[in-house]
């Protein structure tokens, strides 16, 4: 059974870092539209940005 998850993890690999690659770009967008206005808070779509793409880029390890 753990294969199986393993198979399954490795498939759907790409799925999830387009997303996570979509989600940080339209983040980091409108989070840097936005931290010139001074009623709506940009800082917070910016971290949330750049953590998306560290989970993207983030070095394989294999023990």
């Amino acid at each position: 059974m753990n294969d199986w998850v393993a198979n399954l993890s490795d498939a759907l690999k790409p799925l999830r870092n387009a997303t996570l690659l979509t989600v940080a770009a339209i983040s980091l967008v409108v989070g840097a539209i936005l931290v010139p206005v001074p009623i709506i808070p940009g800082w917070p779509l910016l971290l949330f940005g750049s953590y998306c793409l560290s989970q993207v880029f983030q070095p394989e390890v294999h023990a």
